[in-house]
């Protein structure tokens, strides 16, 4: 039996064939628009942060996603010596780049937190570090965006002396205090030392000085204007009269009169007038001022020698997250100085603001 076959025309056959050309060149368009579609679709979000330091202990930041003032989670992550961000495990994150849902392309601003140990709850803590507002799809991120710490610190000020008022007064060692206020006189009647910003929960100020290459603390506080937390390296708290042998008037001397009716503190100016009476039975203290700072005269960590003359050393005031796992000063610092070398006690030197050495970021949306 002979096979049939049927020639088609030259010219339909072209037109078949063009047609096949046509429909592959539309498959291949439709797949380049659906590519272009899925990355415009904002399906990841590439963080690119700079001047962050290793957080340690169990400490991570954590990047959020503002939509609809809903904060989403992108991860959390850590940076290295040399800037890189990593999982927690470790592991590099190319480009700095996030996963997030494709439903997040609308968002609004971009966050980084600071999430303590064991942190699991989904929502951002309070410590929130840099911040910034999405357009055309990129966030600037910064301190002083009203989404972290929201101050720029620009128009910090502050102010120290040397002088150490907790080791009886005996002028041997003054240079080896450092108190954040002024010098008072009759020129300067005003003492307050540090013009700073009230900071928002999950923040607190921690002043320090870098003693042969070692950041030592003078103490945490949350108010410029009055003590700080803790007194690890002051002097004795309490002398009995027999011990002093320089005493001169300061408003840091307190003294307890033991009387008739039980024991009464007199500070200042009073407590002086009742350390020069005769036939009271009293106790006499010394104290720092009330406002932040430290004497280093006792307790030094290990490798340092107490006391020691301040004058050359670096000096500076940072903002540390709180809660607050390490020893060592956090990458913020509002205010920043040098005691010169030719530094004398109690007279009144200048730090100048810090801002220029914070970290910042870029949030774009891929």
């Amino acid at each position: 039996m002979n096979d049939f076959h049927m020639s088609l025309p030259k010219d339909l056959s072209n037109v078949i064939t063009g047609a096949k050309n046509l429909l592959a060149v539309a498959i291949a368009l439709m797949t380049v628009g659906l590519i272009a579609c899925s990355g415009d679709d904002g399906d990841s979000l590439a963080l690119e942060l700079g001047g962050l330091q290793p957080l340690s202990g169990g400490f991570y930041y954590e990047g959020w996603a503002v939509i609809d003032g809903a904060e989403i989670s992108l991860g959390k992550f850590n940076t290295t010596s040399d800037g890189q961000l990593v999982t927690p495990a470790g592991k590099t994150i190319d480009g700095g780049r996030f996963d997030i849902p494709s439903e997040l392309s609308d968002v609004t601003a971009v966050m980084v937190s600071i999430e303590p140990d064991g942190d699991s709850d989904g929502v951002p803590s309070d410590t929130r570090m840099l911040a910034g507002d999405i357009t055309d799809g990129v966030a600037s991120l910064v301190v002083g965006n009203a989404g972290a710490i929201g101050n720029t610190f620009e128009s910090a000020n502050g102010f120290y002396i040397l002088a150490t008022p907790t080791d009886g007064h005996l002028r041997s060692n003054e240079n080896s205090g450092i108190w954040f206020r002024r010098a008072v006189d009759q020129l300067e009647p005003d003492p307050r030392g540090l013009f700073l910003p009230e900071l928002p929960d999950g923040w607190l100020y921690e002043g320090w000085v870098d003693i042969e290459g070692i950041p030592v603390t003078s103490g945490k506080f949350w108010d410029p204007w009055d003590i700080d937390m803790s007194a690890p390296y002051s002097g004795p708290a309490d002398m009995s009269t027999t011990d002093i042998y320089d005493v001169m008037f300061d408003e840091y001397v307190s003294v307890v009169v033991q009387g008739e009716n039980g024991p009464e503190l007199f500070t200042g100016n009073e407590g002086w007038k009742m350390f020069q009476k005769d036939g009271l039975s009293l106790d006499l203290f010394f104290h720092g001022p009330p406002e932040p700072g430290e004497d280093f005269l006792l307790n030094p960590p290990p490798g340092l020698e107490f006391p020691v003359d301040l004058a050359g050393l670096p000096i500076y005031v940072t903002i540390e997250p709180d809660p607050d796992n390490s020893p060592e000063p956090f990458g913020l610092k509002s205010l920043i100085g040098t005691v010169p070398v030719n530094a004398v006690s109690h007279h009144t030197y200048i730090l100048t603001p810090g801002y220029k050495t914070f970290p910042t970021g870029t949030a774009t949306l891929n």
